[in-house]
């Protein structure tokens, strides 16, 4: 039976469509179809993984006549050079299947990792949410005075901070419902805000820290389509044995841009901070986001090279 025949007829008995025997090697569907209509024939290494595919041996694949023609040819020297390197090659592809097995080891990790991470951006969303329907009433019954700063919660409990002097650095405590929380609080955060209530009208506060909030949610939920395209990533790193594939080059791709936007709403939240206190809270945080950015940017760029040096590889199979 030639190639073309026994190729569509593993595939069928298997129940593959030409797109999920394609997306199993990291090729198309029209790349298997060409085969199944003898147009082109793919390399050994595509061979190879088709076997693994079926489980079957070569020469059920290719077929007995043409193991049999390679048997009785007359071995010249060029062939047994051919030989060498066509075992130097198995040798290689048994070291890469340890090193894609330890792959997807870690892929199916980070998977766990990314899936947990993306539970906790939802709940931050919700928190975020409830923060932004309470800051009104919150900032509203905010109370500075010599020795303290109180407020009432969205419950309508009292939360005060107490101290020697507010203006003098000391001991504050922090008060629950009458009950002691913590008694160390940092006099630096304590002295900010009673500058900033002392300074700005109570509107003013409420409508800047409204204006933080939605960009902290904005970057939440551009942090939660960032992970899933990542997620996805993974996905295709675990469940596909060809890691440059067009989807995986457009989920990095998507992601980096992304990240992007995050860094940038991280921006706009250090220049409101810094504008109603003197805090520069992503000083550092900034650089770290610029760093990761510059590193998925060169991910991307490697990611697409392999794609495109694969197409060509297959681009020449085909001819």
């Amino acid at each position: 039976m030639e190639f073309k025949n026994s190729l569509k007829k593993f595939r069928m008995d298997n129940k593959f469509t030409q797109d999920d025997l394609g997306k199993k090697i990291g090729l198309s569907g029209k790349v298997i179809s060409k085969w199944e209509s003898g147009y082109s024939m793919p390399d050994i290494d595509n061979i190879k993984k088709l076997c693994e595919i079926f489980d079957c041996e070569y020469a059920d694949l290719i077929g007995p006549e043409k193991k049999y023609k390679r048997k009785k040819k007359v071995e010249t020297k060029e062939e047994k050079q051919d030989e060498i390197v066509i075992n130097n090659i198995d040798q290689k592809e048994l070291n890469n299947n340890s090193s894609s097995k330890l792959l997807k080891i870690i892929a199916k990790i980070l998977y766990v990792f990314a899936k947990i991470y993306h539970v906790f951006l939802y709940i931050a969303i919700t928190l975020i949410v409830l923060l932004m329907i309470c800051i009104p009433s919150i900032v509203s019954s905010v109370k500075v005075g010599n020795n303290s700063i109180s407020f009432t919660d969205f419950k309508g409990d009292i939360v005060s901070i107490t101290g020697e002097d507010i203006l003098l650095k000391g001991d504050y405590i922090l008060k629950y419902k009458d009950k002691v929380i913590d008694n160390s609080i940092n006099f630096d955060i304590i002295k900010e805000v009673a500058d900033v209530f002392n300074k700005v009208s109570k509107s003013e506060i409420t409508m800047q820290v409204e204006i933080i909030l939605v960009l902290v949610l904005i970057t939440l939920i551009i942090m939660v389509v960032a992970f899933h395209n990542l997620e996805m990533f993974l996905k295709n790193i675990r469940d596909c044995d060809n890691l440059f594939i067009k989807d995986n080059v457009n989920r990095l791709a998507m992601s980096t841009c992304l990240f992007v936007g995050v860094y940038v709403c991280d921006l706009g939240i250090s220049f409101l901070v810094e504008s109603l206190t003197s805090f520069d809270i992503y000083n550092n945080v900034g650089f770290n986001r610029l760093v990761g950015i510059f590193f998925m940017i060169l991910m991307v760029c490697v990611f697409n090279y392999g794609y495109e040096m694969q197409k060509k590889n297959i681009n020449v199979i085909e001819a």
